[in-house]
């Protein structure tokens, strides 16, 4: 038997090692929370993955083939998957692979585990965040299980914090769970069938008894929700040594709630289905085919009222805003297909052209036809350069082409549907150089053209939304890398890059809100010996554009102040630097472990700019800071 790590065909494909997600510092052994140190990923707002200054919504996240809406509960403190269930974690910044569509920014594909075919396992974990508990055996030769289950208790912390603020009434304060069951039946060793069901839920909903300074006549009650809940089949079977296949499907429920008094409310609910079915066939020696279908869809139902949200990027404007409310549903169907040909003529080169097509029933009904090449080819031993382009298509939000009438203007709608699919035009180029077994380094070049973009529009009459947003993206990432050896594992990557953007033609560009020019990571850990290991990681990063305030006029019908938006992303909050450091003891027995860790987050107490809040005429400000110093204590125990 040969275990090697499978060539690389992605232009760019970063890979995490169990060890590095367990020990990682700042991450608390949560393995999605270690995607955000990787080059070429933002600093994470509120839980939201940034990747190469695109919006949350462009990056697509994958649990074996399914789409799930989240990869992190509220403010990032966790992700919605227990690590111990993790097979792999392949981060794609651009680039990708044909098997992904559907989306214009990177692409987050979690490789669930086959369950332990002998004996039992159990892991629980406990910190001052949450608690979690893990549990995995045989049931029988050929069948196994695994079972995870997380709860926070933030709710429990700062609930009796705000019980002694008066102008505060708790209903639901911030509270998530995720839970996750496998059942694997392997019937001999050419299938894999998996039955697995996931699941997330946040909820946060307060009362402010005390009129908001800045709109004393607002009911201030806000309440949040977010949760996923999918059932999911898998079946992996191999034909012959050249033909394998792969079919799955999921079936789910997507749903999100917002209110903000009777000013706000969204509820959206989404009966989710996926179906894949994907074959890999070795015609020779020198090449290979890849090709599947890709299917998303399921009814879809909204209530919203409220103001037509802008979209990413555009700055907001109170007295320009358009009033909107209404209630409908919709059936998605958006299929795919892909076919990718690998061909490696001499070992040293690797050559894949590919092709996937994408259609959107609920937009213009225009089929999606997207090229794509990628090219690795090792000119000297041990150094390659690799590259690609390619046009990678993704259609716009359910909301964005809804055809819903708006109560308040019944002769318009509250979105477009004759809306065309967004495209992202990708190149990358770059060099790679294998030191030694474990360290690497590699420096890559990217480039992005952004058309068709959706924009939110102002005006009364005419559509809501349309085309007419163009970017551009581009700018270097460098990563040296030295993967887990038996002491230390680590890296540093660099980030430069621009992001920006043009509402319509004639206007000029501006810096696109998620433009974080310079993203500098540092991490090492290191094994002491004894069972002890420690570790550091700091981070430097570039001030989140905002949009400064110019003024403000008096509204007499609402008796509140609106304010004047200044040039729209035109000043940035101050730099974030932040160290983090965590400190391990393991004892190890025959048949289990006992690991005690502390990590400390934001070690000098850096008062990190999020954001600035003014008062009720916006004449003063003070800067919203984000988290202080936080140790968080833990133990995981391993039987």
């Amino acid at each position: 038997t040969i275990r090697a790590r499978r060539p690389a065909r992605e232009v760019t494909r970063q890979t995490l090692e169990f060890r590095e997600i367990l020990r990682m510092p700042g991450t608390g052994g949560d393995a999605l929370r270690a995607v955000q140190n990787f080059p070429g990923v933002g600093r994470s707002i509120n839980g939201l993955l940034i990747v190469r200054g695109s919006t949350p919504q462009d990056t697509q996240i994958f649990a074996d083939g399914t789409s799930i809406p989240l990869v992190y509960h509220f403010g990032g403190l966790s992700s919605v998957i227990s690590t111990e269930l993790l097979d792999h974690i392949d981060f794609y910044p651009g680039n990708y692979s044909a098997r992904f569509g559907r989306a214009q920014g990177g692409i987050v594909d979690v490789g669930l585990r086959s369950p332990r075919r002998q004996g039992y396992r159990f892991v629980g974990n406990i910190n001052l965040i949450d608690a979690s508990l893990f549990a995995e055996g045989a049931i029988t030769r050929d069948l196994s299980f695994a079972v995870s289950f997380r709860r926070s208790y933030v709710d429990a912390i700062l609930g009796a914090v705000l019980s002694g603020i008066e102008a505060v009434t708790i209903t639901n304060l911030p509270v998530y769970w995720d839970y996750q069951a496998v059942l694997e039946y392997r019937p001999g060793t050419r299938d894999r069938i998996r039955l697995a069901v996931l699941g997330s839920d946040d909820q946060f909903a307060l009362i402010l008894n005390r009129p908001n300074d800045m709109a004393p006549r607002f009911p201030s009650s806000f309440s949040t929700g977010i949760g996923f809940h999918v059932g999911q089949l898998l079946w992996e079977h191999t034909f012959s040594d050249r033909l394998s296949s792969r079919a799955m499907f999921s079936m789910g429920r997507n749903v999100i709630n917002f209110g903000a008094g009777e000013a706000f409310g969204l509820d959206l609910k989404f009966w989710q289905y996926n179906a894949r079915y994907e074959l890999q066939y070795q015609a020779s020696r020198t090449a290979r085919v890849n090709m599947g279908i890709d299917i998303v869809g399921g009814p879809a139902e909204i209530a919203f009222n409220g103001i037509r949200p802008p979209t990413e990027g555009q700055s907001f404007n109170p007295a320009q805003a358009v009033r909107v409310a209404t209630t409908g549903s919709d059936v998605i169907y958006r299929p795919g297909a892909y076919a990718e040909l690998e061909l490696t003529p001499v070992p040293s080169l690797r050559l894949i052209p590919a092709l996937r097509v994408d259609y959107a029933r609920d937009t213009n009904r225009v089929w999606a036809v997207q090229p794509r090449f990628s090219f690795r080819w090792e000119f000297l031993r041990d150094w390659f350069i690799k590259g690609g382009v390619g046009v990678f298509d993704q259609p716009p939000q359910p909301q964005q082409s809804s055809s819903a009438p708006n109560v308040f203007q019944p002769s318009t709608t509250t979105g477009n549907p004759f809306l065309a699919q967004q495209r992202s035009i990708q190149y990358g180029l770059g060099v790679e150089h294998n030191f030694s077994q474990y360290v690497t380094a590699s420096v890559e070049g990217f480039y992005k053209d952004l058309d068709a973009q959706v924009v939110s529009q102002t005006a009364l009459t005419g559509p809501a939304y349309l085309n007419t947003g163009v970017g551009r993206i581009y700018g270097a990432e460098i990563l040296l890398r030295h993967r887990p050896s038996s002491r230390f594992f680590g890296w540093l990557a660099y980030t430069i890059s621009r992001s920006e953007r043009r509402d319509a033609p004639g206007l000029p560009y501006r810096v696109f809100q998620f433009d974080q020019t310079h993203i500098l990571t540092v991490i090492g850990s290191y094994q002491l010996g004894r069972g002890w290991e420690i570790g550091a990681r700091f981070r430097l990063v570039s001030g989140n554009p905002v949009t400064p305030v110019a003024g403000s006029v008096f509204n007499g019908d609402s008796g509140t102040y609106l304010q004047i938006p200044g040039q729209p992303f035109s000043a940035r909050n101050d730099p974030f630097h932040q160290l983090d450091v965590r400190i391990d003891k393991t004892w190890r027995w025959s048949r289990g472990s006992l690991n005690l860790y502390l990590e400390v987050l934001n070690v000098y107490n850096n008062t990190n700019p999020e954001g600035v809040q003014y008062n009720y005429n916006f004449t003063q400000s003070q800067t919203v800071s984000g988290i202080p110093i936080f140790p968080n204590l833990g133990v995981r125990v391993e039987y």
